[in-house]
């Protein structure tokens, strides 16, 4: 089973080369590449790309400046088509390693992540938070490590695009990222597999280092951003079941951050206040947005 790598960046020269310096030291046996896809950087990303192909075989470097989306660069990027590649040609591929620049994935994580696609048609594995983060931040994020991928809005288990395996037929089958969704094409595109049929699988082994926003601000900021398109899902999967969010839970969970809004005094919980407010106020944004209730 042939493997492709794929990494959407745009602006992330200063954390890029931790990421292919993981991959460069992969020991997978099974033929595999590494595709970054540059999503329209102004800084020295790019640079810092081709620099790293120079002397990484396995590594082609693809711009798609075109439009400013991940999931688009990520689409590039398992076709190779559309982009003008800098390095190597194209390779056929039967499975589809999805990563982030910003991370950096555990040794081992491509063989573990291939091994998985020969007997599941999607997979995910256990994000590990303390290595890049202190501790107070990494507390504030799912480790994943439960032995089955998480649950998204009471509704279906998820995969995120930062840790995620699909073989090529089922990724082509459901057309890739679908341009609608900007936060929530990785949710989107594991609901419809799961919707197709194919079942997500979670393998231990496929270990990603997760890089955090390392200030509460920015912690906020991101889940604002993740949970804004809650409502545009609801709006594709509330007639497949996704249950509904009334106002009245939203009305109750804002009293109870109200009350718990003392804590800000302590610095260990203001993380998690943070994170929480973050993801209503996104929720509410998302609402307006979409043009449909979900709080």
């Amino acid at each position: 089973m042939n493997a492709t790598v794929v990494i959407p960046v745009r602006n992330m020269a200063t954390v890029l080369g931790a990421q292919l310096d993981a991959l460069y030291h992969q020991t997978a046996t099974t033929p595999w590449e590494v595709v970054v896809v540059d999503n329209a950087s102004s800084d020295d990303t790019l640079a810092v790309a081709q620099g790293w192909a120079q002397r990484f075989s396995r590594l082609r470097v693809i711009e798609a400046a075109e439009r400013p989306s991940a999931g688009h660069a990520r689409n590039v990027g398992a076709s190779s088509v559309g982009g003008r590649s800098i390095g190597g040609p194209a390779v056929a591929t039967d499975a589809l390693l999805f990563c982030d620049a910003d991370d950096i994935v555990g040794p081992g994580w491509v063989a573990a992540m291939v091994e998985a696609l020969h007997e599941h048609e999607l997979v995910t594995g256990p994000f590990e938070c303390y290595r890049l983060n202190p501790p107070h931040i990494a507390r504030l994020m799912p480790a994943f490590t439960t032995g089955s991928p998480p649950t998204a809005y009471q509704y279906l288990q998820y995969a995120t695009t930062a840790n995620m395996g699909v073989r090529r037929g089922l990724f082509d089958a459901l057309g890739g990222f679908r341009a609608r969704y900007f936060t929530g094409n990785d949710l989107d595109f594991t609901w419809r597999a799961q919707l197709a049929g194919a079942t997500l699988y979670f393998e231990p082994r496929a270990v990603v280092h997760r890089r955090l926003p390392q200030r509460l601000g920015l912690v906020a900021r991101r889940q604002a951003s993740y949970s804004s398109e809650a409502p545009l899902l609801y709006q594709d999967y509330g007639r497949y079941g996704m249950p509904a969010s009334p106002p009245l839970r939203a009305v109750r969970y804002w009293l109870a951050l109200t009350l718990r809004s003392p804590a800000l005094l302590l610095p260990s919980r203001r993380g998690p206040w943070c994170r929480d407010v973050g993801h209503q106020l996104g929720r509410l944004v998302g609402s307006a947005r979409h043009r449909c209730l979900y709080l």
